[in-house]
């Protein structure tokens, strides 16, 4: 009955945080992304525990778990959206305390269930304001091209409404953007 006790009481414990090692072992792919010993505390309450995860070129990584598990949480901190501790690299260089919009350059990003696209702005205004801050041209017509080529159904809407935009599409653009 004690050691009972001693299992719920662990359990109730691990309840709330994320304890993740995945390691898909060697492979030919290329090493693309690796968390090393990832943490991240809010308060007392720890969230992430020792997040270890080793992602090759052309691996489809999933993230599952309980509400408040930490899946967010782990994917904010690949964006650098949450301050954690260990280590996490992209394409061999360490990411941890680099500025948001300098990961987002590297094609990392973090799109939220609620999409965060402007509404009553047309898909082509939604992405022109995701290009704002850039200053190559060139580079940000090349970009927008690339995301046409992933998807083509956004260059058939580009002058709706993204409000008006199907679900499935908006999601598209939130992704584009």
């Amino acid at each position: 009955l004690e050691r009972l006790r001693e299992e719920r009481a662990a359990r109730r414990e691990r309840i709330g945080h994320v304890r993740l090692t995945v390691d898909v072992g060697e492979r030919s792919g290329k090493l693309v992304a690796e968390f090393e010993g990832v943490g991240k505390r809010f308060g007392e309450r720890r969230i992430l525990d020792d997040v270890s995860l080793r992602v090759m070129r052309g691996d489809r990584v999933g993230l599952l778990g309980a509400n408040g598990a930490g899946k967010t949480t782990t994917l904010r901190a690949l964006c650098n959206m949450v301050r954690t501790e260990g280590s996490i690299r992209f394409a061999g260089q360490d990411i941890i305390g680099r500025p948001t919009e300098e990961i987002v350059r590297q094609r990392i990003a973090h799109v939220p269930e609620g999409r965060g696209t402007f509404t009553t702005l047309t898909v082509d205004e939604n992405l022109r304001i995701a290009a704002y801050t850039r200053k190559d041209k060139q580079g940000v017509e090349q970009e927008r091209e690339r995301v046409f080529s992933y998807f083509p159904r956004l260059k058939e809407r580009i002058q709706q409404q993204a409000g008006t935009l199907s679900g499935g599409e908006q999601q598209m653009l939130a992704i584009a953007r």
